[in-house]
């Protein structure tokens, strides 16, 4: 009997020290989180959404746990946000509109995860991409639940380029050596699955990291951008690229999730390279498929 009493009071000492579920409310997953999903970095902003945001289209309840935010990568690209919430269970899945498309289909980019219970400031899960699972977690920072300063929603561009669809900018095979880091395909056009192959050359006196880089490669669909492959982040083999060296890579012509090929027409790749003084730091060249 004495061994059951000391079990009751151990028993209910742990049901006091347990954090309470229901003290969990849906403004603790609003605010501004510091988020990190498989090394790429970004800030979330999360609001509360209404009782039936048209948002959500891809399987969520319609209540006053849904959100909608903003996602703002590194580089100031900002995306939609749709989601739920639940205080219950203390569980958050959300989708980011990465092609701006204004919809979130399946193959957009899911997120789910859980809210800690200590202090409710963080945040972890898992999310899917090119048909794997990666983690990723958030730090809240602050209360706010919008972006400070306006921040772009299309696709960003260096400021050469002005996010206008320049095909005339195709470029030849050889670049002149104008002492900066070029970037070029290997010819101005590729059959249909055809191996596309780009190359980025360093004709300055300096060495040149890219350590954070990664590429995009977009079409232009009904006067949209859109883009169609993203690479990993580094994902040249090396994270520097000396003076007059040459760095050389390809690309088999499908998307990110091997289900589709590229159409024929102008295509653009665009590398990012936190290093470099670009205004918005890409690099951009243009090349056409058949």
């Amino acid at each position: 009997m004495k061994t059951r009493k000391l079990l009751m009071c151990a028993f209910l000492g742990a049901l006091l020290l347990t954090p309470a579920w229901a003290e969990v409310e849906l403004a603790n997953f609003w605010g501004t989180w510091k988020i990190n999903h498989d090394g790429w970095e970004g800030t979330l902003y999360l609001h509360a959404a209404g009782s039936a945001p048209a948002e959500i289209q891809w399987g969520q309840t319609p209540g006053p746990g849904n959100l909608s935010g903003t996602y703002v990568e590194e580089n100031g690209r900002a995306h939609k946000v749709s989601g739920h919430a639940e205080t219950l269970k203390q569980y958050i899945t959300f989708k980011v509109d990465f092609d701006d498309s204004g919809s979130y289909d399946p193959s957009e980019l899911g997120f789910t995860g859980y809210l800690f219970s200590k202090d409710r400031k963080a945040m972890a899960g898992t999310t899917i991409w090119n048909n794997g699972s990666v983690g990723w977690y958030a730090l809240k920072t602050s209360g706010r639940t919008e972006p400070t300063q306006t921040v772009k929603t299309d696709t960003v561009t260096p400021k050469t380029d002005k996010d206008t669809w320049q095909e005339e900018e195709v470029k030849p095979v050889t670049p002149a050596d104008k002492g900066e880091l070029l970037l070029y395909t290997t010819a101005k056009g590729y059959g249909k699955k055809e191996t596309v192959a780009f190359e980025m050359r360093n004709t300055t006196k300096q060495m040149i990291s890219l350590n954070g880089s990664y590429y995009l490669i977009e079409s232009k669909q009904n006067q949209t951008i859109k883009e169609f492959f993203t690479s990993v982040q580094n994902p040249f083999g090396t994270n520097k690229i000396q003076p007059g060296e040459k760095i050389r890579w390809t690309w088999n012509q499908w998307d990110n999730e091997r289900k589709h090929n590229a159409a024929a027409g102008t295509w653009r790749i665009r590398v990012y390279i936190p290093s470099l003084d670009l205004g918005e730091k890409w690099l951009v060249a243009y090349f056409r498929l058949q």
